[in-house]
């Protein structure tokens, strides 16, 4: 006898074998059971097995589904909470850093829950990760693949130094007059800025200077920038305005403008106009996104994980995998997909944050937080801002937050309290329409009295105790 697998029939008379009880609404039962039945058919057509273990494999599958059935009326909220406050109540902030000369910081463990259940519009750090559709499989290729279009770059970032002249350095003659000759374009003799710029970080972001200088130009029109090859990193600046007109016509302080005299008109106006204005101007990459960590999947495929987010401008981006790039903050997954996907990237993120060093917590308890936060169409931190949302009363909102301001408010405003919830039950001595107290009953008087009258009757006789003599014919 050997294994095999299962037949589409014997698949179907298991699956056929669960049932859902009729105390839940139709639809919620048909769409709870035709997700189980979806995934244990994925399960089980893969699955080998002797051909005498099927009807035991059977038998199993039904008692585990049957005993997974919560209660009508179970207080499923203290269940999820004691669950997931004992996995809080042990975890700790870890930080991870990465090899060499590049650092970054995750949040994770109890600060990261923090976040996602208080619904914080601008986390700490805001982080993207970003996969391409080529799938690089080595760091060149990842460079490669994101060129200078990912990380947000000005002239000031590149920069090492910044001296202004009067004119060009004798030392640089050599490559201005070929630059003259390719490019047809005269090189000035005047006073100029020179910016030594940063090969290291051209090379890592895959800038050239030629690159920088034709955005400059298209940037600002009152220039002239002529560049060196890239091997000597040089780039000069001239203005084609009149210095000692436009710098007395600049709005500059009393203290500056007393400076001025016919030797520096010329530093004073790069300085507080040019300079600011060239090196604060957005050349290439998306804005927001400060700077980018390579990242190896299991697989061995690199990505970027991001200091900063540009969900937006990111997918737009030819190269980008939109299917697979994601950002960490929920408002931005909200406004772009809408709230079924920023369910989704709740439930992702609390079991990633929850069980991040391997600890199981059941997803149903997860699964229920997020629904709680996502059910008006948008998400509600677990908050007492949050609170002010849902439809509960001052006593069940008093006891969550802010108890005294509460009860002031809605003693002001006369608010009425229906002690309808869990809380306001407890706190009045009502029973909380939890377990038994789910369900009403109503006394049938007719009944009562027909009875009183009976035992009334029967209570002369020497048997006092008269319940065994009652049937099921007294209450009809």
């Amino acid at each position: 006898m050997t294994k095999r697998r299962l037949s589409l029939t014997e698949i179907e008379d298991i699956i056929d074998q669960l049932k859902i009880p009729g105390n839940i609404p139709r639809l919620t039962a048909e769409s709870i059971l035709l997700k189980h039945k979806a995934d244990l058919y994925e399960k089980l057509r893969n699955i080998e097995l002797y051909e005498e273990k099927i009807p035991e494999l059977q038998k199993m599958i039904v008692q585990k589904f049957y005993t997974t059935l919560v209660s009508p009326g179970e207080a499923v909220g203290i269940i999820s909470a004691t669950s997931i406050g004992e996995r809080q109540t042990q975890s700790t902030l870890n930080t991870f850093h990465s090899a060499g000369s590049i650092i970054k910081s995750v949040t994770t463990g109890v600060p990261r829950f923090t976040q996602l259940i208080l619904a914080s519009k601008k986390p700490n750090p805001t982080t993207c990760n970003i996969y391409f559709r080529q799938q690089p499989t080595s760091l060149q290729e990842l460079r490669v693949a994101a060129g200078n279009n990912i990380v947000c770059t000005n002239l000031k970032q590149l920069t090492k130094s910044t001296n202004i002249l009067s004119k060009p350095l004798k030392e640089d003659k050599m490559w201005l007059k070929a630059y003259s000759i390719l490019y047809n374009e005269k090189v000035p003799k005047a006073d100029c800025i020179c910016y030594n710029l940063d090969l290291e970080i051209m090379f890592n972001r895959s800038i050239t200077v030629q690159d920088i200088a034709l955005k400059l130009k298209e940037k600002i029109d009152e220039i002239i920038c002529v560049f060196s090859p890239v091997t000597i990193g040089k780039l000069y600046i001239f203005s084609s305005l009149d210095i000692a007109t436009t710098t007395s016509n600049t709005a500059i302080s009393d203290d500056l403008k007393s400076a001025i005299n016919d030797e520096n008109p010329h530093v004073i106006y790069f300085e507080e106009c040019v300079m600011p204005k060239i090196e604060s101007i957005h050349l290439f990459g998306i804005p927001d996104i400060k700077s980018v960590f390579p990242e190896k999947t299991p697989d061995g495929e690199w990505y970027y994980e991001s200091e900063g987010s540009n969900l937006v401008t990111l997918l737009s981006l030819p190269m980008v995998d939109p299917t697979r790039t994601i950002s960490n903050n929920m408002w931005e997954i909200l406004s772009i997909f809408g709230i079924e996907t920023a369910r989704q990237f709740l439930v992702d993120e609390l079991t990633n944050t929850i069980s991040f060093d391997g600890t199981f917590i059941n997803k149903r308890h997860i699964l229920l937080i997020a629904d709680i936060m996502t059910n008006l169409g948008t998400i509600t931190s677990i908050s007492r801002y949050g609170a002010r949302q849902t439809d509960v009363g001052p006593m069940s909102k008093a006891s969550f937050e802010d108890c005294m301001s509460n009860f002031l408010n809605a003693g002001a405003h006369s608010i009425t309290e229906t002690t309808d919830g869990v809380s306001a039950t407890i706190m009045c001595g009502k029973m909380p329409k939890i377990g038994t107290g789910a369900c009403e009953l109503k006394l049938d008087l007719n009944a009562l009295r027909k009875l009183n009258k009976r035992s009334i009757s029967k209570g002369k006789n020497k048997n006092k105790d008269n319940t065994s003599s009652i049937t099921d014919e007294d209450f009809y």
